[in-house]
């Protein structure tokens, strides 16, 4: 049995904080506090981490070897106190080759095997750790947004936003296109041309989504009101762009699915499309016909000429343009009632 006893309020406040700070805590006592334990794994643990606030004293701290064989005579107090300070000094010594925290060992293993999945029990054994210390490691990593858990506290590394999206969006990618096998001729063909080079590399380019597509994939987006924080703040909030960065932040690491999902389902459909060049996390640019549309759907009534334009911060050409393509894709309906000219979205 190895014992710890903690003797000065800095030693104790140190100790149990770094111990129960997962459960955001600020813990603190008076008089001594005994920590008990078979092996010098915990000893060692605290005796490094006093060492760091140099709180290592007897006035501070006591280390007790109960291992000792009985008979043996014991030592006087000084003596044995070196002792106990040599053997951890030695302890200390024989991991010095890893100076890695437990917290850091847990954070690279995950790191590691990343996106799989893993559970407290197997990164305890794969590291050779405590069950306690591993939890305790994982509970600070979690509330520093660097791991994350599903439902059955399975932990993994937690994906930035811009990898958060991007993974959706490599699910999402269509497959690639066959590729077309012609036979060949035995009449010499003439060099292609430059107009036709490029009509051959254009038909390569995947075609560009109709209006008709985009406004089925809006509709379905704000059909759901579940997805009306995120969407109120991807058109809304600034009207033509947003930040990866930001919007993750706004909404926290436990949104993370439902915003890639919506942001996959808007830039699969070109609705929005990336900006690489600022900010460096990634920007998203929200195309005009998005942005009217957007606030049709929001609205639901049917509004005004004007109060569109402006809502949607579209000039009059261009206003004028993007509502004669809407019209003839029949994706909103017009009315004129009393000179006052209205538009409404068409359920498709």
């Amino acid at each position: 049995m190895f014992k710890i006893i903690l003797r000065s309020s800095k030693a104790i406040s140190v100790v149990l904080n770094h111990y129960f700070s997962v459960k955001n805590l600020n813990l603190t006592t008076t008089g001594e506090v005994t920590i008990e334990q078979d092996t010098m794994e915990v000893a060692t643990e605290v005796f490094q981490l006093l060492l760091e606030k140099n709180l290592v004293s007897p006035e501070n701290v006591e280390f007790i070897n109960e291992s000792i064989v009985k008979g043996k005579k014991p030592k006087d107090s000084a003596g044995a106190s070196e002792e106990k300070y040599a053997t951890l000094q030695e302890k200390s010594v024989e991991v010095s080759h890893d100076t890695r925290t437990i917290k850091d060992k847990v954070l690279d293993f995950v790191c590691e095997i990343s996106p799989r999945k893993v559970t407290i029990k197997e990164i305890a054994e794969k590291l050779g750790l405590k069950y306690q210390a591993t939890r305790t490691a994982l509970g600070k990593l979690y509330h520093e947004g660097k791991v994350d858990k599903d439902d059955k506290k399975m932990y993994f590394k937690k994906l930035s936003p811009t990898e958060v999206v991007e993974e959706v969006l490599k699910k999402e990618e269509p497959k690639e296109k066959k590729e077309v096998i012609t036979h060949p001729t035995t009449i010499a063909e003439e060099p292609t041309t430059k107009a036709e080079k490029k009509t051959e590399d254009s038909e390569e380019v995947a075609p560009e989504c109709t209006l008709l597509e985009k406004a089925q994939a809006m509709q379905k987006a704000f059909s759901d009101e579940n997805n009306m924080d995120i969407l109120n703040y991807i058109f809304f909030k600034r009207k033509n762009n947003f930040e990866v960065k930001k919007i993750r932040s706004t909404f926290g690491h436990a949104e993370s699915e439902r915003i890639s999902k919506i942001i996959s389902l808007l830039a699969g459909k070109e609705i929005i499309k990336f900006d690489e060049k600022l900010p460096p996390e990634g920007r998203y640019v929200i195309i005009p016909i998005g942005r009217m549309y957007a606030n049709l759907l929001k609205n639901k009534e049917p509004m005004e000429e004007g109060a569109l334009r402006t809502a949607a911060e579209l000039g009059i050409k261009e206003f004028q343009s993007l509502i004669e393509e809407a019209l003839k894709a029949e994706i909103i309906e017009k009315t004129v009632e009393k000179r006052v000219t209205r538009y409404a979205v068409k359920q498709l």
